[in-house]
């Protein structure tokens, strides 16, 4: 699904105007990106999280030329989808994870 056929779907689930929509996708998409940009993550309930990653430099290896290169430190966008998410494209069941519990004393959690 490309930006404009999500923009096309906006329109026609909120009955905005396709203009209207279309401000309001680019506005979300933007706030996502500044928000990354700053070192936020952003969590939408019942679909998932994105945050940045950060790859510190390191060194590789050029096997054609058989020479070693510096690979400069990048952040990149990191997806995780949410349980609700993922059970929505699996179409079973919620996963929840169970807690935890105190194998010396059981009564404290």
């Amino acid at each position: 699904m490309t930006k404009q056929e999500i923009i096309s779907e906006v329109a026609k689930a909120t009955l905005l105007t396709l203009e209207d929509s279309r401000n309001a996708v680019e506005a979300f998409l933007e706030i996502v990106k500044l928000s990354l940009a700053q070192g936020k993550t952003v969590t939408i309930r019942g679909f998932g999280s994105f945050s940045p990653l950060y790859c510190p430099a390191k060194k590789g290896r050029d096997i054609k030329k058989n020479l070693s290169i510096d690979i400069p430190e990048t952040t990149v966008p990191k997806f995780k989808a949410s349980d609700e998410f993922k059970a929505a494209l699996t179409g079973g069941p919620i996963k929840r994870k169970a807690k935890k519990v105190n194998k010396t004393n059981p009564y404290r959690g």
